[in-house]
């Protein structure tokens, strides 16, 4: 999980969660991503949403 959260969801269904995230959203926006995000990144590319990807500065 990113330090960036302040709520974390726990949905326990798995991978099927980035699919649901991808679905159901018209722009995907990834900070700092992490193995699961490229994922959600590689299916919004599929799926032809746009994708924001951001790096934030330490």
């Amino acid at each position: 999980m990113s330090e960036y959260v302040d709520i974390p969801f726990f949905t326990g269904i798995g991978h099927v969660r980035n699919a649901i995230n991808v679905l159901s959203s018209r722009v995907i926006v990834a900070i700092e991503p992490g193995p699961g995000t490229i994922s959600e990144v590689g299916m919004a590319i599929k799926m032809k949403k746009p994708v924001i990807l951001a790096h934030m500065k330490r």
